[in-house]
């Protein structure tokens, strides 16, 4: 089974406390830690992206708003610590995913891994769509995670994925209106999930997997626009 990727931002003690009872579940993997919200999204934006940030709730109301962006862009979950159960209310108010009670215990951090492994495991069954393919009568189930871009090829587009390539009849226009936030028309024949982008460089996306796709000029404000709002 995959790992749960974990980042932490608390005090250098809490860190070193919530790591240890964190690593001793094999289902857990310690990305990263910072002291500091500004150090945390300078370390996230350089990592892999975590599935479950743990974090101090003192911290919670200095919430950078790129942080905040950042948070929501790739759907990770919040689980706030604290040292009063009467925060407990205050955490779930602000929409937080669990809210552990200091002092910690590995009894009650599997509760949380179990709560994520169960909601990862209903997002990825129910963040997918079905599309009728080339082939007649065949209906194909797809998951937006899997999707690298979109192209346009005259009335059909073409749906390319990690292992795949998918040609379904419909518009680009009808087609995007359906994805989520995070895939950007980035030109008229491209739409790109920004998750599988690596980089930018002048008029060019350059994806995980090496692939480039062209930007149209119309396109390059809004990409930058977008991309640029999580630093």
């Amino acid at each position: 089974m995959q790992s749960i990727n974990c980042f932490i931002i608390d005090d250098e003690p809490s860190i070193h406390l919530l790591s240890n009872l964190l690593g001793e579940n094999s289902r857990l993997k310690l990305g990263g830690y910072a002291i500091n919200l500004l150090a945390a999204l300078g370390l996230l934006l350089s990592a892999s992206n975590p599935d479950v940030l743990f974090i101090n709730i003192d911290l919670i109301l200095d919430f950078d708003s790129n942080l905040r962006e950042y948070i929501l862009n790739h759907e990770i979950l919040v689980v706030v610590t604290s040292a009063y159960k009467e925060n407990a209310f205050h955490a779930f108010e602000l929409g937080c995913f669990d809210f552990l009670l200091r002092p910690l215990s590995s009894e009650r951090i599997l509760k949380t891994v179990g709560r994520v492994i169960n909601r990862k495991k209903w997002a990825k069954e129910s963040d997918c769509f079905y599309i009728q393919c080339d082939t007649k009568g065949k209906i194909i189930k797809v998951l937006y995670e899997e999707i690298k871009y979109v192209e346009a090829n005259q009335n059909y587009i073409v749906i390319n994925t990690d292992n795949n390539k998918y040609t379904t009849y419909q518009t680009m226009k009808g087609f995007e209106k359906k994805l989520p936030a995070h895939f950007i028309r980035i030109h008229k024949s491209f739409i790109v999930n920004e998750r599988k982008i690596c980089s930018v460089n002048n008029d060019c996306v350059y994806l995980k997997d090496k692939t480039i796709l062209k930007i149209g000029p119309n396109y390059r404000a809004s990409l930058l626009n977008k991309l640029l709002v999580r630093y």
